[in-house]
């Protein structure tokens, strides 16, 4: 009876324990998940807000904003659906706790009702001592089945927890998705604005081109009524001419009459002969005079001819400048119409104050949101309280990581440092290839004129000093250079510059290291001994001597050669360094990879020691061992899986960072614009403080969504490896018991598949973060081309009389 007693009391205890634990546990998890429904329907309706404000500034928004939105809604609803799943498994979950509290309160009951029975009789037969062992053997299973129920609710609190986590994160999702949205619209704003301004300076300088083609129509119109009034002219004097040559017909038509009636009277022959003769010549003078008069008509006809053509060419061009005054006065009423409403937009203060109520609310917002969202992480931390026992080893891998970058970092800078003298140095080669240009032309001059050697020899033997102090300059930054390489390389040994000594950069530095040794020896002793040889003939004042001068000039070629050489080992130097460096960068991340795989590793010593108690009695057993090497093979898929997620993670890294960095090309290039907007605006200031406050908010709320797409996605995660890990479990302990009846066969295969459909489902979740992440990249605003033709200036100033009431806001 004492041993019953002492074998009940503390396990009842430790499991009325666990039950209040368990039970406290689901009661702050339902909390956090009404915060966070909360959360998400105080986010559905601020995304309802910024949609209405939306269009209320943009009458016709664009398609690819609409798309955002309808991508936004789409992922809400379905972030709602998961929630709605979410709460149905926790009541489900909450069902059957209380039914399992039944259970235990119906089996403490009946203990106690034996144990009141056994104190009642005593142990006194053979039989009540088998009952008590029965009873015993019973109490045991039940702790067991107990412990494993524990057990897998834990799992279920840490999959509930993981939960959380990625709702918290699909909430900062949604957040920085909405900021995306608002870096759009302000965007767009500025490219309406920049339309505007652009519009403006093509209307002035279309009104600019229309006047002096309106000068040059009124200059040619001058010039035709000048060449009408020449041909009116012309044709006066033509009907002049013509009125003569009709006279000069009527008085020879006359003078024809006159000479017939004396044709009758005369009645001699030779009268007649005579007049005969007189009126032949006076025909043929006549047919003369009308061909003459019918040249004249037919050149009369051209000429009025041309006068028509030319009025009618001058009335067209009349109608032509008289269409362009028309449309010149229309576009005067147009600017005129556009510059009242952009003063009207100036000064409405009833529609600044409207934005400024609306810009305040929507931050009270973000900072209630902001506020929640730390209560949810405060909880959150209370929940991972837990599992810092087992993260503190990762906390040490990270900080040994930390001092590892510490220690690449001050390589880095030292590299740079090197770099920075090389290229002083280069600098001073080149100042120094210039003197010794100058020196040798000055060599060269003397060569030519023999009689002014000694006065340019004195010049050039200073030149030859300086150049040699400017040599053993470089010489001394030379071999400080090569002390910080070797100091560089004389490091304390650690884990890294081992692996950087068993690189093949580490031997190549070594010999790139002896080659600028020797090359000091050699080279530079010889042309040391050259120009000291040549100082002490330039004292001795020796006449000149060409083979003499060559050679010095060949030696200071070969210097500089020297010289050029060593600086390309130098910066070979450097290249090995880096390289060496990004071994050690690649050396770090497979580090990473190692800690991940020995805790895996790990995981499967444990499950390998579990399975060898449980068939400690049978060892020689092939199905069992079979099994085994089936669930490490399932183990490490999970590990190929994870190695996976991890490489998924860095990729996702280095396109967060290439991402960062053309948003601050973006917004640099968004502020340059807006300084320009600025400079031409008078009136913009304030609008562009405005916008700043608009963006800010956008940028909050948008880095709110995105940070809760991101947590609901690595929640599924995270689920999904729990569920999987469960059914690895559950698989185990089938395969551990050996010979399997119907039904648990039938388990067994179900949960096989079920393992299957988890992987797949958490291969399609990690393709769908991609996804999400190329999706969250914010595109740069297409520039806009500028208007080329009248009729689209027409559009946009019917647009703008259309929208007077609106213009505050698209002007924003």
């Amino acid at each position: 009876m004492h041993s019953i007693k002492t074998f009940w009391s503390p396990e009842l205890k430790k499991e009325r324990a666990l039950r209040k634990e368990e039970s406290a546990k689901y009661s702050l998890i339902n909390d956090q998940l009404k915060l966070l429904n909360q959360e998400n329907q105080k986010q559905a309706m601020l995304v309802r807000q910024l949609e209405e404000e939306l269009r209320l500034r943009m009458r016709q928004p664009a398609p690819e904003l609409q798309q955002q939105l309808e991508a936004l809604f789409s992922e809400n609803e379905h972030l709602q659906r998961e929630i709605a799943i979410l709460r149905d498994t926790i009541k489900e979950l909450e069902l059957r706790i209380e039914t399992q509290k039944q259970t235990l309160q119906a089996r403490d009951e009946s203990i106690k009702k034996l144990l009141e029975m056994l104190q009642n009789k005593g142990m006194g037969k053979e039989e009540e001592r088998q009952m008590f062992q029965q009873m015993q053997a019973m109490a045991q299973k039940q702790l067991d089945e107990f412990r494993l129920e524990i057990q897998r609710r834990d799992q279920e609190i840490l999959a509930m927890a993981a939960k959380m986590k990625a709702l918290e994160e699909q909430h900062q999702d949604y957040q920085r998705h909405i900021a995306v949205l608002k870096e759009s619209l302000c965007a767009k704003e500025e490219h309406y604005s920049m339309l505007q301004t652009d519009t403006k300076n093509y209307y002035h300088a279309q009104v600019e081109e229309l006047k002096a083609r309106l000068d040059e129509k009124s200059r040619l119109v001058e010039k035709k009524t000048a060449a009408a009034l020449s041909a009116t002219h012309e044709l006066a004097e033509l009907r002049d001419h013509s009125e003569i040559k009709d006279r000069k017909i009527n008085v020879l038509q006359r003078k024809l009459d006159l000479r017939e009636a004396t044709k009758k009277l005369q009645a001699a022959g030779a009268q007649n002969a005579k007049a005969g003769e007189d009126t032949a010549q006076a025909k043929k003078q006549l047919q003369e005079e009308f061909k003459k008069l019918d040249d004249a008509r037919r050149q009369f006809e051209e000429q009025r001819r041309t006068v028509e053509n030319k009025r009618k060419d001058v009335e067209e061009k009349e109608k032509a400048l008289a269409e362009l005054d028309r449309q010149l006065k229309k576009r005067k009423e147009q600017m005129d119409q556009m510059e009242a409403s952009l003063r009207k937009a100036g000064g409405s203060t009833a529609a600044v104050s409207d934005l400024n109520r609306k810009l305040s609310d929507s931050q009270k917002d973000a900072d209630q949101l902001k506020q929640q969202l730390d209560q949810t992480k405060e909880e959150a931390q209370r929940l991972t309280a837990e599992t810092e026992r087992l993260l503190q080893l990762v906390q040490m891998s990270q900080e040994e990581q930390a001092q590892k970058e510490k220690q690449i970092i001050d390589l880095q800078q030292s590299v740079r440092n090197l770099q920075a003298k090389l290229k002083s140095q280069q600098q001073a080669q080149a100042q120094r290839e210039e003197d010794l240009t100058r020196a040798r032309q000055s060599e060269l001059a003397a060569m030519r004129d023999l009689e002014t050697t000694l006065s340019q020899k004195d010049a050039l033997a200073t030149k030859l000093e300086e150049s040699k102090m400017k040599i053993i300059d470089l010489e001394i930054e030379l071999n400080e250079s090569s002390l910080i390489l070797s100091e560089v390389l004389k490091m304390p040994d650690g884990p890294e510059m081992n692996n950087i000594k068993r690189s093949k950069s580490f031997f190549e530095l070594q010999k790139s290291g002896k080659v600028v040794d020797r090359l000091d020896k050699c080279k530079y002793s010889r042309s040391d001994n050259d120009l000291d040889k040549m100082h002490y003939k330039d004292k001795k004042r020796e006449p000149p001597d060409l083979s003499k001068l060559t050679r010095k000039i060949f030696d200071l070629t070969k210097e500089i050669g020297i010289k050029n050489s060593k600086l390309i080992e130098q910066q070979r130097c450097i290249s090995i360094l880096e390289e060496a460096l990004r071994e050690n960068n690649n050396i770090a991340e497979f580090e990473q990879l190692l800690a991940v795989v020995r805790s895996k590793d790990e995981r499967i010593n444990e499950l390998e020691k579990f399975v060898n108690k449980k068939c400690g009695s049978s060892p020689s057993d092939c199905k069992d061992k079979k099994r085994i090497l089936e669930l490490e093979e399932a183990l490490k898929e999970s590990v190929l899986i994870a190695a996976e997620r991890e490489k998924v993670f860095y990729e996702e890294e280095q396109r967060r960072i290439e991402t960062l960095r053309k948003m601050g090309k973006m917004e640099q290039r968004i502020r340059s614009l807006q300084n320009a907007s600025a400079l031409n605006c008078g009136t913009c200031s304030s609008v562009l403080k405005r916008l700043k406050r608009l963006e800010d908010a956008l940028q909050h709320c948008q880095a709110n969504r995105d940070h809760i797409l991101r947590q609901l996605s690595h929640l599924v995660q995270d689920v999904l490896e729990g569920a999987i890990s469960e059914k690895d479990t559950q698989i185990a302990e089938l395969e551990v018991k050996g010979v399997l009846d119907e039904s648990e066969t039938n388990r067994y295969d179900t949960l096989k598949a079920e393992r299957d459909r988890l992987l797949n489902r958490l291969k399609t979740e990690n393709e769908r973060i991609l996804k999400l992440e190329q999706y969250s990249e914010p595109s740069p605003p297409s520039p806009g081309t500028l208007p080329v033709d009248i009729t689209v200036t027409d559009e946009l100033l019917q647009a703008c009389d259309d929208n007077e009431e609106d213009i505050p806001a698209t002007v924003l």
